[in-house]
């Protein structure tokens, strides 16, 4: 009985493989700004900053906007941003809050702490004008 439903498992996840679900990516920051202005009414992206993984986006906007997108499975999700923000820094880590509790917070990881300044940066500049 375990092996067949491991099987099945298994058969599952490569179908939705070759359907092309599940493991999706933000690819560039290109991508990530066209995600952020069709999802988010009159928001014009103007900067886009990756994590080294492609699942998390934080993208400015022309009025100083704030838009974190995030991988739910193949798709992208995204939430507009409202000051005051509290993100938390550990190494090469960020976790930025939302303030919506279904959608949760986006953890950025990246490649070193630098990376993880500059994105902190980033929020604080588009907050304090």
């Amino acid at each position: 009985m375990a092996i067949g439903t491991l099987a099945a498992v298994a058969g599952a996840a490569g179908i939705a493989r070759l359907l092309g679900l599940g493991g999706g990516r933000i690819e560039d920051e290109a991508e990530a700004a066209s995600i952020a202005a069709r999802t988010i009414a009159g928001f014009v992206p103007v900067h886009a900053r990756l994590d080294r993984d492609g699942q998390a986006a934080l993208v400015r906007g022309k009025a100083g906007d704030l838009v974190v997108l995030k991988m739910h499975g193949a798709m992208a999700s995204a939430r507009q941003l409202t000051p005051p923000l509290a993100a938390t820094v550990t190494d090469s880590t960020v976790r930025v809050p939302t303030g919506d509790a279904r959608f949760g917070d986006v953890t950025f990881k990246f490649e070193d702490a630098e990376q993880a300044r500059d994105l902190t940066r980033m929020l604080e500049r588009n907050f304090d004008g």
